[in-house]
Parts: C-alpha cells; structure tokens; sequence
C-alpha cells in the first residue's frame, strides 16, 4: 500500500495497492494490476483506464 498527494499542495491524496511491482532486465519498473473479471478488457479500455497511472505517479513519488 503507498498514500501520495495528487497534487503540490497535497490537498488530495490517493491510497493505492499495486499487486505487483518488478524492475526488467534493462531496468524499468513494471506495474502489473490484476483483474479477476471474467472478461479480458480491450487495449481501448485499458488505454480510457487511469489506475495505472496513478499507480505510476505514486511510484514516481516513492
């Protein structure tokens, strides 16, 4: 779990839980969300989604 303010004054925070977070062989982080979801969302609806990058911005805070 990691808390990190959405904006510079810190007035809005978010609480995240990332299930998994690896650093690849040349050295990027990769955040990986699992769905339990019966059916596989499209890249379009991956791409409207913005929980990964808020997962990306909490990382970068760390």
């Amino acid at each position: 779990m990691t808390t990190f303010p959405l904006d510079e004054a810190e007035r809005f925070k978010m609480v995240g839980y990332i299930d998994r977070l690896t650093k690849n062989s040349g050295g990027r982080w990769q955040i990986q969300h699992y769905k339990t979801n019966s059916i596989l969302p499209t890249q379009a609806d991956k791409d409207a989604d913005p929980q990964l990058s808020y997962y990306e911005m909490g990382i970068r805070a760390m």
